[in-house]
């Protein structure tokens, strides 16, 4: 994950490091309370550190396939046919039937814009914090398809401003909340569902630790993001106000990566 956009829709490994070299000790840089540092001066300086970090790890990386996939790219046929057999299942219980418009956040060079997303969407709009990766985009996309993707925000979601015209019946996030801390992640949820079309959703796929039930994080210093628990993540879901419609996780990876879980999610209230 890249966060703060995309980091490059990177799978299943904390930042191209398997489950096992990430630190299982470390307290998400994510999470922990500002309240825990010294003074004010030094949380901040620990926020700016958390992001700059990652945007400096990503701007090393290749804008290709590989590099989306931390060297994973052998799984890119079988991950891009199980996202799409459950955002096919997820539309149906949001009633979703006209795919309009989705936002891809996280980016990268395009890579589930153009193989997941373009195939089911008229228009496809793409958020991405590494410039590079969307200089690359739109020839890596390709014609006809690309004349489809419609804005590109250069921007990390913690910043990034959803057009008050638009509305989308998805908003993507794939491999890149690991790059976004945890009020932050509450606040871009929330800002996404107020983006949404009537039957629009949130889909989140991203590493997941699910072999133990605690809260802490696991944090890898290489690309500077974070995996979080499943218990921590549904926690975080409830507080932007956003139930689970749909949970699956992916099949067919290799044991020492990370499980990978996807979840569509719908504002709370909604009839579905």
């Amino acid at each position: 994950p890249s966060m703060t956009t995309d980091l490059a829709n990177k799978p299943v490994q904390l930042n191209g490091t398997s489950k096992d070299a990430a630190d299982k000790t470390s307290k998400d840089a994510a999470a922990v309370p500002e309240n825990k540092a010294n003074n004010c001066d030094e949380a901040q300086q620990q926020e700016a550190e958390f992001y700059t970090d990652a945007e400096r790890y990503w701007a090393t990386v290749e804008a290709t396939e590989a590099g989306m996939m931390g060297g994973n790219d052998s799984l890119d046929e079988i991950e891009i046919s199980s996202s799409r057999m459950f955002l096919t299942r997820a539309a149906e219980l949001a009633g979703l039937r006209q795919l309009n418009r989705a936002l891809d956040c996280g980016s990268g060079i395009g890579r589930v814009t153009k193989k997941l997303l373009l195939p089911m969407f008229a228009t496809v709009d793409m958020a991405e914090v590494t410039s590079h990766f969307l200089a690359k985009s739109r020839e890596y996309i390709g014609e006809p398809d690309a004349s489809r993707v419609g804005r590109q925000f250069y921007c990390g979601l913690q910043d990034l401003t959803f057009p008050a015209e638009t509305r989308y019946d998805l908003v993507w996030v794939q491999w890149v909340i690991g790059h976004l801390r945890d009020a932050h992640l509450v606040d871009f949820l929330r800002r996404a569902a107020a983006s949404l079309s009537p039957c629009g959703m949130i889909g989140v796929k991203d590493n997941v630790i699910t072999s133990r039930d605690d809260s802490e994080y696991d944090f890898d210093e290489q690309d500077s993001s974070v995996c979080r628990p499943r218990r921590s993540l549904l926690n975080l879901f409830n507080q932007a106000g956003l139930i689970v419609l749909l949970e699956e996780t992916q099949e067919g990876f290799p044991d020492a990566l990370y499980p990978v879980l996807s979840f569509a999610l719908v504002p709370k209230g909604r009839c579905v």
